[in-house]
């Protein structure tokens, strides 16, 4: 495998390790992070371009309808909240 198909592999483990985790950081999340930061760097500047132009990696698309967990910041800190898809 090459290292472009293995670096969009390892984002896609990465983005279903958050997923499970809930969005909090786990030991799994940080080895996959510091092998996908390793292999950054043995990609090609081309191939970086291109990874820099897809879309951010999500299992989950959210549509008009579902509630969706997100941070939120005010003065008293950030907190989670549940908000409604209106697109």
């Amino acid at each position: 495998m090459d290292n472009l198909s293995l670096y969009r592999n390892l984002n896609t483990e990465l983005a279903y390790v958050r997923w499970r985790h809930a969005g909090y950081e786990s030991e799994e999340e940080d080895l996959i992070a510091d092998r996908l930061e390793d292999l950054w760097w043995k990609l090609t500047e081309s191939e970086r371009e291109i990874l820099r132009a897809e879309p951010q990696q999500s299992l989950i698309t959210p549509s008009k309808g579902h509630r969706v967990l997100v941070d939120v910041e005010d003065p008293s800190g950030i907190h989670r909240r549940l908000v409604d898809v209106k697109e």
